[in-house]
């Protein structure tokens, strides 16, 4: 965690060498006390309140200690306050007792409100409390804020869900699922290819609630993921659609700062908005793709990823969504594809022609793309692998024999064989993504967990430390770090990579508990009590499993350290 230890007493002079010295206390090496905060949003809109939550937990050495850690907590001071931000309020703060296996501590939880005041990137002011002579200072970390004006609200009624009815021709069993789709004129909707290949019908519900069956097809992109489904423009203006404007692209000089990017699809038949952050420096290959953080699910595909008038930037294709509680860490991914080559191909057509035919014609269906859209369908839909798999599998490995050049069509395939249990093949396909594209993060992340896992700790770091040098899957990539160099005995550097997670997301246990056995290995146990008592209010099963550590001498960690080499020679013979 970010916190910094200052002495509020007074310093020594060291007149003779002519230097300052500090005083420094025993508890900078295993302090009594840990200080984090968390907030409740890291995108949030101007004028739109949002919750800072302090937390402390100080061992307890008698009753006055509690009266003291009280008194500290509710003196939070706020230091090197931005422009951009305001507290609006702090609510008192609560205590309670905590004890476990003999170490007892007191509990301290405040909330801060804030209001953001202006767009952009905000740094949030830095808290600070004094505590036994000394200062502990905690620095939040950065906000994003937005405007929206009333125009991006009227843009949205341009997005609409769509249903998609299939069959599947080997069981003859029918499915169905439900994507979004966008106007971006009023004769063409845009959405994704994988959510309406091999459809048997598509069902547009217009803003009006109208269904309106899509059976045409203007374009089909499936390297970038994107189909232009031709709609008849008197249905649409009958509607009081209004098509989304296309945004124009920034000159490729103006990617250096981040900006707030939004999505409005339909989950589960649902209307729901996002907003996160693009990560301006981020790249999957040599085509033009949006990388965002927001936590898009199932149903989004297909969706516009927006700008805050409303413009439209790409199209949603991809999303990585983490969920399931405090064994999860969450760094949501979401990737929007590049619609302007379908566009440009509707335009150039001499006219719309049936779906069906689009899907039949020569040539089609052995592209690597589509045959690779086609094996994601069955293998999700499909329990066992049977003939009609096989099949598909050989045909895609044909299919992309002279497609060594395209790091997406090599990544498509590790994931297919990574869902089939196919891990060797499956890794040999994300090796070759990154002899292709260094910087295609996802292969780098999932390499270097499998070299984790195998016990290849040296290539594991050089593949997680390529993965941090993107801004997504920083966290992951950090954890991963940790783990490794806890694997090699380096425990003070794990510490500090775990305390990166940790100001990410100071409620995910796994970092709390592999922290506390860094605690134990370096012989810092009034931390590892503290994060053991932290653990209890995130996870019982991960606080019990790090009590048995401790319990347990042969389960706790050593520190190995290198002997002594003696050292050989012989002496001339006389």
């Amino acid at each position: 965690m970010k916190l910094h230890s200052t002495p509020a007493t007074i310093t020594l002079l060291a007149a003779l060498c002519g230097f300052v010295i500090e005083s420094v206390s025993l508890a900078a090496d295993d302090p009594s006390l840990q200080l984090f905060a968390t907030t409740n949003k890291r995108v949030v809109a101007v004028g739109e309140p949002f919750l800072v939550q302090l937390e402390a937990y100080v061992l307890l050495e008698s009753d006055q200690t509690v009266a003291d850690a009280v008194r500290a907590f509710s003196n939070v001071r706020l230091v090197d306050q931005s422009d951009g931000v305001v507290m609006v309020r702090g609510e008192t703060a609560r205590k309670s007792r905590e004890m476990f296996a003999g170490a007892e501590a007191v509990r301290l939880t405040r909330r801060l409100v804030f209001r953001a005041e202006q767009p952009g990137r905000i740094t949030l002011p830095s808290l600070e409390i004094t505590w036994q002579e000394a200062d502990y200072r905690y620095v939040p970390g950065i906000v994003h804020a937005y405007t929206m004006g009333e125009e991006f609200q009227r843009r949205a009624r341009s997005i609409v869900p769509i249903v998609v009815e299939r069959q599947d021709k080997a069981t003859r069993s029918a499915y169905r699922r439900t994507g979004t789709a966008f106007f971006i004129a009023k004769d063409a909707l845009v959405t994704s290819f994988h959510v309406v290949s091999d459809a048997k019908q598509v069902h547009v519900i217009l803003p009006d609630g109208s269904p309106v069956e899509a059976t045409r097809v203007w374009s089909i992109d499936p390297v970038r993921d994107v189909a232009v489904l031709y709609m008849d423009s008197g249905i649409v203006e009958k509607a009081g659609v209004v098509p989304l404007p296309l945004a124009s692209l920034p000159p490729p000089e103006v990617t250096a700062d981040e900006q707030v990017v939004f999505t409005n699809g339909w989950p589960g038949g649902l209307r729901r908005s996002t907003a996160g952050i693009r990560y301006a420096g981020a790249r999957l290959g040599y085509d033009r793709a949006w990388i965002s953080s927001n936590p898009v699910g199932p149903g989004d595909s297909g969706g516009p990823l927006l700008s805050s008038n409303g413009e439209v930037l790409g199209v949603v294709t991809l999303g990585t969504i983490t969920s399931g509680g405090p064994d999860v860490l969450r760094e949501h991914v979401c990737i929007s594809n590049d619609l302007r080559p379908a566009l440009g191909l509707k335009n150039t057509a001499l006219g719309p022609i049936s779906m069906k035919s689009a899907f039949e014609q020569d040539g089609f269906r052995s592209r690597p793309y589509v045959q690779a859209f086609r094996l994601l369908a069955m293998i999700s839909n499909q329990e066992r692998f049977d003939q009609s798999l096989r099949s598909a599998l050989a045909e895609f490995e044909a299919s992309i024999g002279d497609r060594h050049a395209d790091p997406g069509i090599h990544f498509m395939r590790g994931v297919l064989y990574r869902m089939l249990g196919t891990n060797h093949e499956a890794n040999a396909s994300f090796k070759e993504v990154l002899n292709l594209f260094e910087e295609f993060f996802p292969a780098a992340y999932i390499l270097g967990l499998h070299r984790l896992q195998s016990a290849q700790y040296e290539e594991a770091i050089a593949l997680f430390e390529q993965t941090r040098r993107v801004e997504p899957y920083q966290f992951l990539a950090a954890y991963g770090l940790a783990r490794a160099r806890m694997r090699l005995h380096h425990y003070d550097e794990a510490v500090s990579l775990l305390n990166d997670v940790l100001d990410y997301d100071p409620y995910y246990a796994p970092a709390l508990f592999n922290q506390a056995l860094c605690y134990l290995a370096l012989g810092r146990t009034r931390s590892a009590s503290l994060n053991e008592i932290r653990l209890s209010h995130v996870s019982r099963s991960w606080q019990l499993e790090l009590a048995r550590v401790r319990r347990t001498a042969v389960l706790r960690p050593r520190i190995v350290e290198e002997m002594p080499r003696a050292r050989f020679f012989l002496t001339p013979e006389e």
